[in-house]
């Protein structure tokens, strides 16, 4: 992965396989110990199209989001939410809201830098 510098990651997995839904932890613990120190993670499920075929469930999705707010808040913002390429569906929504955390991260944390006990 190249994430140097990156102030947003759009973490894709594919929602008709649970190997690339447990591919998106090991993406995202290399994002923490190895990337900037601030930035978006936005964890995505595609092929929404293929519920039939789903094996990743959107609960599953929603409680690991949970999860990650939880022990990278004072780091990382997190956004995320299930799309499908083939149709465009949801597509634009999530980069947006990816951008859009990005300016509101981006203003919080020079806040948070010009206060001198607080550390970013």
């Amino acid at each position: 992965m190249y994430y140097r510098s990156a102030m947003v990651a759009y973490i894709v997995y594919d929602i008709t396989s649970s190997s690339s839904f447990k591919e998106v932890r090991r993406c995202v613990a290399e994002l923490v110990d190895q990337g900037p120190p601030k930035m978006v993670l936005v964890i995505v499920g595609n092929k929404a199209d293929k519920e039939s075929q789903r094996q990743v469930s959107k609960q599953e999705l929603a409680d690991y989001l949970s999860e990650l707010r939880m022990t990278h808040e004072h780091r990382h913002a997190v956004a995320g939410g299930e799309c499908s390429a083939r149709t465009g569906d949801n597509v634009d929504a999530l980069i947006q809201e990816g951008l859009e955390l990005v300016n509101t991260v981006g203003i919080i944390l020079l806040e948070k830098a010009s206060d001198p006990h607080i550390l970013v």
